[in-house]
């Protein structure tokens, strides 16, 4: 029989997280279309107060160009990238997968701990929301309580192309806001002797999510930091 050890872990976020899944680009093309219809009317007041033949002419070429964008059919800013969202659970909830949860010990063992541990907790460990039924999604609870939507959509700046000349879009994200928690099992298969994914090397990894990297989108700006409120053997 292999040799199993059981981890069961209970983190609560420190800092907002944004959902990393590729979402509705409505949002997005809403933003842009009316960023568009804005330089629209201003060209058109600059056109009629132009008196310059060459000048004129120049501004009218870049007034068609804007206006064939904001036709519906001919807006191509590849929106659908730019928003991104949570994934949901069969019922509803809004989670983690259990992979990033993985992903994240593989990236923060193999970068601060030890090169080459990335590949070890790939072949010897896993991530499960529970130890019986749901498998896959990790839920976001607040107070106990799973959560059905986010806090905010959070928006940041992001030049894009239209028209023949760059304006200034937005890269959008659901977000939501401590206090949240996420409980799972993390489970190492094999003896620690042949992958040394031990409690130690985890309990690290979990401190390096505190005080430096965190899960899910734009961790390098201090985004999904979270702190270990529950750490079991089991």
């Amino acid at each position: 029989m292999i040799e199993k050890t059981v981890y069961h872990i209970k983190i609560k976020f420190i800092e907002p997280v944004l959902g990393s899944q590729p979402g509705k680009a409505s949002l997005v093309e809403r933003y842009i279309r009316s960023k568009l219809h804005n330089e629209i009317e201003k060209l058109e007041r600059k056109i009629q107060k132009t008196k310059d033949y060459d000048e004129r002419k120049i501004l009218e070429e870049k007034l068609a160009l804007l206006q064939r964008d904001a036709d519906e059919e001919s807006l191509q800013i590849d929106a659908e990238d730019r928003l991104t969202v949570f994934p949901r659970s069969p019922e509803g909830f809004l989670s983690l997968l259990n992979y990033q949860i993985l992903g994240f010990f593989k990236e923060t063992a193999n970068s601060y701990l030890e090169s080459g541990m990335k590949n070890k907790f790939s072949r010897y460990a896993d991530v499960r929301a529970s130890l019986n039924g749901n498998y896959r999604f990790c839920l976001f609870k607040r107070e106990g309580e799973p959560i059905t939507e986010p806090d905010m959509i959070l928006e940041r700046p992001l030049r894009a192309f239209a028209g023949g000349q760059y304006i200034v879009s937005i890269t959008a994200s659901e977000a939501l806001l401590p206090p949240i928690e996420v409980e799972f099992y993390l489970v190492v298969l094999g003896p620690a002797q042949k992958h040394n994914i031990t409690e130690k090397v985890i309990k690290s990894c979990l401190e390096i999510g505190r005080e430096k990297g965190g899960i899910s989108q734009w961790r390098n700006a201090g985004f999904g930091k979270f702190e270990t409120i529950h750490f079991t053997k089991i």
